[in-house]
């Protein structure tokens, strides 16, 4: 609420005392406002690092899986190859 200073002389003082408390707490509101959004930012700059350390991570285990992956399909491998030279042993 904007008033100009020439026209305080032409306003009730209990008017213009309604206008600075309006203003005060208009302040008070936007302060709290600001903060609240600070936080926020704050919680989602959280957020995101723990994202990232997670994306990072998941890149860790999937390598790590992989590995195991390509192991076990050589163990299947030569257990396959184990069981064919079984069967012949055995005449099968």
């Amino acid at each position: 609420i904007l008033v100009l200073a020439q026209d305080l002389n032409n306003l009730p003082v209990l008017h213009i005392v309604r206008l600075q408390l309006q203003w005060t707490k208009l302040r008070a509101e936007k302060a709290r406002q600001d903060d609240a959004f600070a936080d926020l930012s704050n919680m989602l700059g959280n957020l995101k690092d723990m994202a990232l350390d997670m994306g990072t991570e998941i890149d860790r285990q999937n390598k790590s899986l992989d590995t195991f992956s390509d192991d076990v399909d050589e163990l299947n491998f030569r257990v396959k190859g184990a069981n064919q030279r079984g069967r012949r042993l055995l005449g099968k």
